[in-house]
């Protein structure tokens, strides 16, 4: 049974699909990252190195998922030495990469002013 007061909270999804413009709902990603496997136990010590790997294509799977399900919602690749490999984004309507906290910040700020038509940071290396 779910309590009062979380009825009345959205899902994930009922949000997304009613704030699905840039001026409600932004994301960032990283390029690359350490993901968990879920087949290994956390609780087999021995097997610790095993459970992590290297994920290098992170920025590019979040993207596929939101245009997969459809959403138009921006996405902005945030890295470092990885940005050569982000070329990606080219291919995705709403989607940039970057090195620089500079951009990420316009892209931050243009959220919290609530705009939709900033276009600085809609490209492969975004300066």
């Amino acid at each position: 049974m779910v309590p009062y007061y979380l009825k009345h909270i959205p899902s994930p999804t009922e949000f997304l699909r009613g704030n699905d413009t840039a001026s409600r709902v932004r994301f960032i990603s990283d390029n690359i990252r350490f993901e968990v496997d879920p087949t290994q136990k956390p609780h087999e010590k021995k097997n610790i190195v095993k459970r992590f790997s290297l994920g290098v294509s992170a920025g590019e799977n979040i993207i596929q998922y939101l245009r997969g399900r459809l959403y138009s919602v921006p996405v902005l690749v945030y890295c470092g030495r990885s940005i050569n490999t982000t070329q990606y984004v080219l291919s995705y309507k709403g989607a940039g990469s970057t090195i620089r906290m500079d951009v990420v910040r316009d892209y931050m700020y243009a959220l919290a002013k609530g705009l939709s038509d900033d276009n600085g940071w809609k490209m492969f290396k975004a300066r």
